[in-house]
């Protein structure tokens, strides 16, 4: 297994029930992993008939699996307005445009960027972000049918050095944070997201009143699209 691949491992502890850890590619266990996840779900789906529970470090979220995507339901995440910190935007290469936390201090931070801000072109952190906070950071923004690259209405980054991951390719538990942040910003229950990682990751998400589901395709490890 290549060594940059997140690595979970998963159980049945019950009948339609089962426990996930996951494992950045540098050995750090991850509190809550969302992409290992969804994997973890389309995998016990023929057990389980695509329905089912998975528990992670204590978070218990239910699995579904319906029109070719994998879905999870996690607990909301609010998200509350804050300063953009000073160093946001020397640490980036632009100037975001908005700021929000989400969690414990060591939880996310969310920084929108300013309409046309193309986020690939940002400058990722890297480990400098352990110095200014404990939060993972999350850079954000809204795109119209134009900028959309494969019908996505959002796009986001997602960086975590403080936990192992420099910058991650597909993040579920990012998507839950965004979700919350988006909707309080008026964009509406449901998102389809693009994360523009290197190698790229597309998510679905809708909003309900104590939960957030958040959707993605799994790629077999032969290359097979798993719907």
């Amino acid at each position: 297994m290549p060594a940059a691949i997140t690595q979970c491992v998963t159980w049945q502890q019950a009948p339609g029930r089962a426990a996930v850890r996951c494992w950045t590619p540098t050995g750090k266990e991850i509190q809550l992993c969302g992409h290992g996840m969804l994997c973890c779900a389309h995998y016990w789906r023929g057990q389980w008939g695509g329905h089912g529970v998975l528990e992670m470090n204590g978070t218990e979220v239910q699995c579904d699996n319906r029109a070719g995507l994998a879905w999870l339901a996690f607990p909301r995440l609010e998200t509350l307005s804050c300063e953009i910190p000073a160093w946001a935007a020397p640490l980036l290469g632009k100037a975001p445009a908005l700021a929000a936390k989400a969690g414990p201090e060591n939880g996310y931070l969310v920084l929108e960027m300013p309409s046309g801000c193309e986020l690939v072109s940002l400058t990722a952190p890297g480990t400098a972000l352990e110095t200014y906070t404990l939060r993972s950071l999350i850079v954000t923004r809204q795109v119209d049918a134009a900028e959309s690259v494969c019908g996505e209405n959002i796009q986001y980054r997602y960086f975590a050095p403080q936990h192992g991951v420099p910058e991650d390719t597909a993040t579920g538990s990012a998507m839950r944070v965004i979700s919350a942040y988006w909707q309080a910003r008026g964009v509406g229950d449901k998102l389809r997201a693009l994360q523009r990682s290197a190698d790229g990751g597309w998510l679905a998400s809708r909003m309900e009143k104590d939960r957030t589901w958040i959707g993605g395709r799994v790629i077999e490890d032969d290359g097979r699209e798993a719907a």
